[in-house]
């Protein structure tokens, strides 16, 4: 991204694709997935259906002690490898006995 261009100026398809703008984008937003922004909620869509195609064939390690801050996974699936969420590819974690607001 060149000095000084905001994220928005920024294709969504682009950010989605990839990891490191992703990163940058779900810093802005506590809760990304709760967020009304219909932009980032295409980010959000776009981003889970790229990570489903990067993780095929793929089996996840599940902790149901965690829940994913940026898709909403409750299912603490993460990936074998990374621990990464297995939905979004994101390391956004939070432990589930702390999220009381839900």
């Amino acid at each position: 991204m060149k000095k000084g261009r905001k994220s928005e100026d920024v294709n969504p398809e682009l950010i989605a694709r990839s990891d490191d703008l992703m990163q940058k984008e779900i810093k802005k937003c506590k809760y990304y997935f709760r967020s009304k922004d219909p932009r980032k909620k295409n980010i959000l869509q776009q981003r889970i259906n790229i990570v489903k195609e990067r993780n095929k064939g793929l089996t996840a390690f599940i902790d149901k002690d965690y829940s994913c801050k940026t898709c909403g996974s409750k299912d603490g699936r993460s990936h074998p490898d990374t621990s990464y969420c297995f939905c979004c590819d994101t390391d956004n974690w939070n432990p589930v006995h702390e999220d009381v607001e839900r």
